[in-house]
């Protein structure tokens, strides 16, 4: 496998084409605590040229199990489960017919994180 820089280079090249998804990448730094995450999907969703915008967002976190007060909340109150639960719904809700991730899943427990994985899948081979 590659580095991750050049893996993340890849993704974010993939990404810059029409038809794929941006992969959804949290604020970073002090003020990423501070940031309203509803804020963030908005810029997300802007950036996707995402139409179906809100709307699309709840079903997505419906079928992640993402409860919606979530998006009232700041990053720095997510906690792992939640933020790869966000970027999937995030993703998922652009509509886009391929999406991008950028370590979706990082210390999420395996448990968890088969769960997820599994959900995407199954949300995909319905689609």
């Amino acid at each position: 496998m590659g580095s991750t820089d050049s893996t993340t280079e890849v993704v974010l090249s993939v990404a810059a084409r029409s038809d794929v998804a941006p992969p959804p990448q949290f604020p970073t730094g002090i003020r990423s605590g501070l940031m309203r995450v509803r804020r963030w999907v908005k810029s997300y969703l802007r950036e996707a040229n995402a139409g179906s915008g809100e709307a699309a967002l709840a079903q997505a976190c419906t079928e992640f199990g993402l409860r919606p007060d979530v998006l009232a909340r700041r990053f720095g109150e997510l906690d792992a489960n939640e933020q790869a639960k966000l970027r999937l719904a995030a993703a998922w809700s652009t509509g886009a017919t391929w999406l991008t991730f950028i370590d979706p899943f990082a210390s999420v427990p395996g448990h968890v994180r088969a769960g997820l994985r599994g959900r995407l899948a199954d949300l995909a081979a319905a689609h």
